[in-house]
């Protein structure tokens, strides 16, 4: 199966015409469709995999043994783990929006079930994105949000055309060629908005404010930040899924439920 989806989408691209712009507005529509129907299990899913390891960050980070190496252990180890539990919700809710444009019964169950049979390559994916997205903005920063934008929906591929970490990847950075500016601007309008706050509570939390502050405020920025970092995360997450099923459709168009099988 694995082949019968890389190989024709390589092979069409190469000669094809003008790329058809990603339709945003129904990015949002199936998104926001697919939180109605499930606002509690969302949030809940978001909360243990995104709220809950944040709140232990910024939990860790406050403490006075949060200094100098220790300091740099704590954020790469934080950032490992937010980032491979972060790739196996995109891939829960990318196999929920899945099962809904091939007119299956979308069920929570099914999807948890085919998301952790992923997990492991789902974490050696989120390895070699970190490690690509990093080395690009150390090099420079356009490379770097270049290549996060165009593997931005390698996990969804990964766990719903049941790929391997590389061959998702490639998968996602053909699906995200020539819409790769709108993806970073849908990605923009959503998390920026919340994610001011959120730089707020994390300033607070900073090494020369953190003495100043009282109890009662330094309990709030330790909340306030993985509160708005869940809610944040977990709308991007489903949009980026969204934003997956609509360029798969626009690849494969009518043979949509034979990539999603």
């Amino acid at each position: 199966m694995t082949a019968s989806i890389v190989s024709p989408i390589a092979q069409s691209r190469a000669g094809s015409g003008p790329v058809t712009p990603l339709d945003i507005p129904r990015v949002f529509r199936r998104g926001f469709r697919l939180i109605r129907a499930r606002p509690v299990t969302i949030l809940a899913a978001s909360l243990l995999l995104y709220g809950a390891p944040d709140a232990t960050y910024a939990w860790l980070m406050a403490q006075p043994y949060s200094r100098g190496l220790a300091r740099v252990g704590i954020i790469l180890a934080s950032s490992s783990v937010m980032s491979g539990l972060g790739s196996l919700l995109l891939a829960w809710l990318a196999v929920q929006l899945a099962d809904e444009a091939s007119l299956r019964p979308a069920s929570v169950f099914r999807s948890a079930g085919r998301a952790l049979a992923a997990a492991p390559a789902l974490f050696a994916l989120t390895v070699i994105y970190s490690l690509a997205v990093y080395g690009g903005m150390i090099l420079l920063l356009v490379p770097g949000v270049m290549i996060g934008i165009a593997w931005s929906i390698g996990a969804p591929a990964l766990a719903v055309e049941r790929l391997s970490p590389l061959q998702a990847l490639s998968r996602s950075a053909d699906l995200t060629r020539g819409n790769r500016w709108r993806l970073f601007g849908l990605m923009a309008a959503v998390s920026m908005p919340l994610g001011v706050p959120n730089l707020v509570a994390r300033y607070l939390l900073a090494d020369h404010n953190v003495v100043v502050l009282g109890s009662v405020l330094k309990f709030s920025a330790i909340a306030v930040a993985p509160l708005v970092s869940t809610l944040s995360q977990g709308v991007v997450d489903v949009l980026l899924a969204s934003a997956y099923i609509e360029l798969a459709r626009l690849d494969r168009g009518a043979a949509l439920a034979e990539v999603f099988a």
